[in-house]
C-alpha cells in the first residue's frame, strides 16, 4: 500500500474502498511519460465522509465537480485524489472568455473531415460513434463560483 493510502487508512477511510483503489491502480498502468504529472501533495485533505464519497464515485466511473468558495480545499482534494489513484493531474483555469475551442482545440470541420492546425485532414466519426462530451456552461456555474472538475478517465 502506498504511503498516501496508508494515511487514508489511518484516517479511518473504509478499507474496502482503499483496496478498490489499489486494484484500480494495478489494472490501469500509467505510461512512464505521464508519471511526473502525478502530484505529490504538500497537504492532506481531511474529511472521512468526503473521501469515501469521492472515492466511491470515481471507482464507479462518475465525474466529480467540486464547487465552492476560495480556500475550501477543492484543489487539495483534487490533488489528493490524483495521488491516491496514481493518476496525472492538469490544472485548467476557467474564466469569462473560455470557450470550447480553448478546451478541445482549434480544429475546423469541412466536407465531413476535420482540418487540424497542421493542415492534415481526418475523417469525422459518424454521429452514432462520436464520443460524449461533458461541458459546463458559464451561466450554470456562475462567474464568481470556483470549481474543480475531476474525471476518472
Amino acid at each position: 500500500m502506498s504511503d498516501f493510502l496508508e494515511t487514508l487508512q489511518q484516517e479511518g477511510v473504509d478499507p474496502a474502498l482503499l483496496e478498490a483503489v489499489q486494484q484500480y491502480r494495478a489494472a490501469h498502468a500509467l505510461p512512464d511519460a505521464l508519471r511526473p504529472r502525478i502530484p505529490s501533495p504538500a497537504f492532506t485533505y481531511y474529511g472521512k465522509q468526503v473521501w469515501e464519497q469521492a472515492l466511491a464515485a470515481l471507482l464507479c466511473g462518475e465525474n466529480l465537480l467540486l464547487a465552492g468558495g476560495k480556500a475550501t480545499g477543492k484543489n487539495v482534494l483534487a490533488e489528493n485524489l490524483a495521488a491516491a489513484f496514481g493518476r496525472p493531474a492538469w490544472d485548467i483555469s476557467f474564466h469569462v472568455n473560455m470557450d470550447a475551442a480553448s478546451l478541445i482545440g482549434m480544429d475546423t470541420f469541412a466536407d465531413g473531415k476535420t482540418r487540424n492546425g497542421n493542415g492534415s485532414a481526418e475523417q469525422v466519426p459518424s454521429a452514432s460513434r462520436q464520443p460524449r462530451m461533458c461541458s459546463c456552461g458559464r451561466n450554470r456555474l456562475g462567474y464568481a463560483k470556483v470549481s474543480k472538475f475531476i474525471s476518472p478517465f
